[in-house]
């Protein structure tokens, strides 16, 4: 970017991502098509529905910000007025591919107002175009080519020219040559326009305000000029700002019952340019596994039921399956039947046991009915030695051949 384009686009840093704003955050195709459009041939923009709302503002925002920095600006229009509102992002800002020109930022928005009327389905008469600063130029082109509810402009000037020759005049024409040249737009715009101009804007004079409003043919406008208002001031933080203009100049609130119509793709961020060098990153970074079904290798070793993997793949945990109803020391689900197996020790002990366990895969806990030793502790009490099988191997007894084991050597003795 020129030194020229870095002023006239001061790009800030992008302040969200594709994973922000869930179900708001969506992508616009170029073609409105999007089973044939190809990544990163979209525009990301927010879009904040209000329920039974009738009209849409669709917001181009200043040169400064990103549609991130616009949000909570976009839910303040969304409560006080009632209405839905779409903020357009621009190629190079945020995280819209491309790069920054009259002619890619005014695609951007044309393309975003075919998207209301087409895709949405919202007609053209219930959108309100909103431009501020920058935005103003592309909100006055849009409007002297489409057919649309209103027009808003806050802090618009003449031309780009104009509006440099105020700090470096003459060569204005040098640096920035005939670019955003609003004077000729605003002459074929047939909308009504509400124009509001700060009187403390000192970056853009509220003259320009009132040149915009002169050369606008349409017989409905009107210009606020509020006195403290300076040129990046929060249009919500006083009524008269804007609120108030806009509740005066619109019929405002209005609504309709008829739903808005969102396709689902395009909430998919796959559309998303960034999506994609992600995943590249993750694969320099650690390559993906891909799962080749059958032909993958896999170490087995054979199980009760089967084959059971042992490096990926384990079995799947069947949630907690203890009965608490019982009294018994573990459960273990039976894989072929789904069964919960219960403690053989606590339904019967001794050869009654070992003879009902025979040709049945079950897990046994075994009560040894020979006397325990114990061994004199150094404070004088008795620690107790077991017989039994050592502490949690019971519930690794899958087919009750360690509990058979156990009570054919307890048998012996």
């Amino acid at each position: 970017m020129s030194l020229i384009s870095s002023l006239i686009f001061p790009v800030p840093p992008p302040t969200y991502t594709l994973h922000s704003f869930p179900k708001e955050l969506l992508w616009i195709p170029y073609g409105l098509d999007y089973s044939s459009c190809r990544t990163g041939d979209c525009i990301p923009a927010i879009f904040l529905q209000c329920t039974n709302a009738r009209y849409l503002v669709l917001y181009l925002h200043s040169n400064g910000e990103d549609v991130g920095l616009c949000y909570q600006f976009a839910q303040g229009l969304r409560m006080v007025l009632e209405v839905h509102v779409l903020l357009v992002e621009y190629p190079g800002y945020g995280i819209c591919p491309g790069h920054c020109s009259e002619e890619t930022l005014f695609a951007a928005a044309r393309t975003a107002f075919h998207f209301v009327c087409e895709v949405l389905r919202c007609p053209a008469e219930d959108v309100i175009i909103f431009g501020r600063s920058l935005g103003a130029s592309l909100a006055i082109r849009l409007a002297s080519t489409v057919t649309c509810h209103g027009l808003i402009l806050v802090a618009p000037f003449l031309s780009l020219v104009e509006a440099v020759q105020g700090f470096v005049g003459g060569l204005a024409n040098v640096l920035v040559h005939d670019t955003f040249s609003n004077r000729n737009y605003v002459r074929k715009v047939k909308v009504p326009m509400l124009v509001i101009h700060g009187l403390k804007d000192r970056l853009i004079p509220c003259s320009h305000g009132q040149g915009i409003f002169d050369l606008c043919p349409h017989d409905k406008k009107l210009l606020v000029t509020p006195k403290t208002m300076g040129h990046n001031t929060d249009l919500l933080s006083h009524a008269d700002l804007l609120i108030r203009p806009m509740l005066r100049f619109f019929s405002l609130p209005d609504y309709n019952f008829d739903e808005l119509h969102v396709p689902p793709q395009a909430f998919d961020k796959r559309l998303c340019l960034q999506y994609h060098n992600l995943m590249e990153l993750v694969r320099d970074d650690r390559p993906l596994l891909q799962p080749l079904g059958d032909q993958e290798p896999c170490g087995v070793s054979d199980g009760p039921t089967g084959p059971q993997c042992l490096t990926r793949h384990p079995p799947g945990s069947n949630g907690d399956v203890d009965n608490l109803d019982t009294n018994a020391d573990y459960t273990v689900r039976n894989r072929g039947s789904g069964q919960v197996m219960m403690p053989r020790a606590f339904v019967g002990s001794g050869s009654d046991a070992a003879d009902d366990s025979v040709g049945e895969s079950v897990s046994t806990t075994v009560a040894s009915s020979a006397p325990s030793t114990a061994k004199p502790s150094a404070n004088g009490e008795a620690d107790t030695e077991e017989d039994a099988s050592p502490p949690g191997l019971e519930i690794l007894d899958i087919d009750g051949s360690i509990s058979r084991f156990l009570v054919m050597e307890h048998d012996v003795v």
